[in-house]
């Protein structure tokens, strides 16, 4: 069974350099790792497949880690493939230049209750985000949730409940007319935990890689691989990898 969250994937150009900037936000590094090999395994999970990557988990304490990955491309300001919610923006962070679909900025104030929910830019790791700059921030750069926009809804419930774990809490509509579900990995250690928004969307995007900007990754603990993997392709995975260990 999928236990909770491990990880969150945080895309970057230099891996002492990014260390930094999220080691000023709280997050401690637990490891660094440069150029270990890159599973031939995550080939087509890849633009740009390079034989070497690097890799810093940096953990927060009770709240989810990010991982951060150097790969072999350079980054664009692209959008992130998963929409995260920060609880505080980091110090050099801008607003996103560009347009956002408006059902995205309603489902997170109604699934998920933030008052003034803003899309920023962090220029620093090329990464887009969000905060709600309607609420007082204890913890600035934490990762509160994550947004993601799917096609079908229902299809998509049944994915990470089922498939998953996730437990589905309410549901409803946006502004626009197109569904939202708030769901969340309850987990019984509060750093395995994380709620996320799915949201209807009709937006076109790009089919999402390990090497994207932003976040591209989202890593889950689980009791059985086979078991969880047979579970995630019963309930509609499309894109699963040979196992291979990390690192």
């Amino acid at each position: 069974m999928i236990l909770g969250v491990d990880h969150l994937a945080l895309s970057c150009e230099n891996i002492d350099q990014g260390a930094k900037l999220l080691a000023a936000l709280g997050y401690r590094p637990k490891f660094i790792q440069k150029d270990v090999p890159n599973p031939v395994a995550k080939r087509h999970l890849l633009r740009t497949y390079g034989a070497l990557h690097s890799l810093a988990y940096c953990h927060p304490g009770e709240h989810v880690a990010l991982e951060l990955t150097q790969h072999s491309g350079q980054l664009r300001p692209l959008l992130s493939p998963y929409q995260v919610l920060f609880q505080g923006p980091p110090g050099d962070a801008l607003p996103w230049p560009g347009d956002l679909p408006p059902s995205w900025e309603s489902a997170w104030r109604l699934g998920l209750n933030c008052l003034r929910p803003e899309p920023l830019k962090w220029p620093s790791l090329q990464a887009q985000f969000w905060f709600d700059a309607g609420r007082d921030n204890p913890a600035p750069g934490s990762v509160r949730a994550l947004l993601v926009p799917v096609h079908n809804l229902s299809r998509s419930e049944m994915f990470w409940t089922r498939g998953l774990g996730c437990r589905a809490l309410q549901k409803g509509e946006t502004e626009q007319g197109e569904g939202w579900l708030h769901l969340a990995f309850q987990a019984p250690v509060p750093a395995w935990r994380l709620d996320l928004v799915l949201v209807e969307s009709d937006a076109a995007r790009p089919p999402a890689f390990l090497d994207d900007p932003g976040f591209p990754c989202l890593a889950l603990i689980s009791s059985s691989l086979a078991r969880d993997q047979d579970a995630a392709g019963e309930m509609g995975a499309r894109e699963i990898s040979d196992e291979f260990l990390k690192g």
